[in-house]
């Protein structure tokens, strides 16, 4: 009996502690859960305040009403935030078709820099040539004045020797009648006139003989040209100045020639696309300046035909 009732308090005491463990152990649970939960409270409330409801209180989580509200506007919130990237997105998309856009426009604008620049300095080099031209028909006309004045200042010394030479054939010869008188002086007369022109002739330049022009079409007016001529087998373009001059260029496109035709002006097209561009026989640089020359630097605008 003495063993048996020891063997019950054993037990008991046993059962007595499992007991008091587990009871500590729920305590333990209940505080950690109440933990838990007041700190799922706490990110609730900061999560409403975030979304912009600040009237909640730990109180009014247990309103399901609130809870749905804080759901509601924490959904919007998203919506709106999805909306916002997508927006964002779209924008990116745009700025980065801008900045290919305006690469694609800077570019351009170098290119067409590019070509001022070489047009400029093609025009300084044209305008060389013109002050050059320009000097040389100053330079022409100068001498034609000075050959004028020399013809002018032969005629006075021809007209004196004449009149000397006549006064001393008259002295040295005897008197003649009246009509041989007549005669002499008609013959005197006439001398005096020829010699004056050939010394006039002689001193003056000689303007180039004028060629008859071929029959042509017309097609417009011309300071520099009269007729244009083109081989297309042989890509060779003839070209006849206002002067007699004739220009032969070899090696000329079609799509040049065609240009010329075309063009509203074709003594600005020819300096700019064939003179000094194609090879010519004569070099048609001298022949423009001897073509300037030629003209006094006084252009007349003519017919121009072209020779088909």
């Amino acid at each position: 009996m003495a063993a048996s009732g020891k063997m019950l308090g054993i037990v008991a005491g046993v059962v007595a502690l499992i007991l008091l463990v587990a009871c500590g152990g729920l305590v333990f649970l209940n505080q950690q859960q109440a933990k838990e939960a007041a700190g799922l409270k706490d990110a609730f409330l900061k999560a409403a305040s975030a979304a912009g409801i600040a009237d909640l209180t730990p109180e009014s989580l247990k309103d399901p009403a609130a809870l749905q509200r804080v759901q509601d506007t924490i959904t919007a919130q998203g919506q709106e935030l999805a909306t916002t990237k997508d927006a964002l997105t779209t924008a990116g998309t745009e700025a980065a078709n801008a900045k290919s856009e305006a690469a694609a426009q800077i570019q351009k604008a170098q290119e067409q820099a590019a070509q001022v620049a070489e047009l400029t300095t093609q025009l300084a080099g044209k305008d060389g040539e013109i002050t050059t031209a320009k000097a040389a028909a100053d330079k022409a006309a100068q001498e034609r004045q000075a050959a004028q004045q020399e013809a002018a200042k032969l005629k006075t010394d021809l007209d004196a020797a004449t009149k000397k030479v006549q006064e001393l054939e008259a002295a040295a010869a005897p008197a003649p009648t009246a009509e041989g008188a007549e005669a002499a002086a008609e013959g005197g007369a006439t001398e005096a006139v020829e010699a004056a022109a050939e010394g006039a002739e002689e001193a003056a330049p000689a303007a180039p003989a004028e060629e008859p022009e071929p029959e042509g079409r017309g097609i417009g007016k011309s300071e520099m040209f009269r007729s244009i001529k083109y081989t297309a087998a042989d890509q060779v373009l003839v070209l006849k100045l206002a002067d007699g001059q004739k220009l032969t260029y070899k090696d000329v496109p079609e799509p040049v020639y065609g240009g010329m035709l075309n063009s509203a002006d074709i003594d600005k097209y020819y300096r700019f696309k064939i003179q000094g561009v194609f090879s010519s026989t004569p070099e048609d640089k001298q022949a423009i300046r001897d073509f300037w020359r030629n003209i006094n630097n006084r252009p007349v605008r003519g017919d121009l035909k072209v020779i088909e």
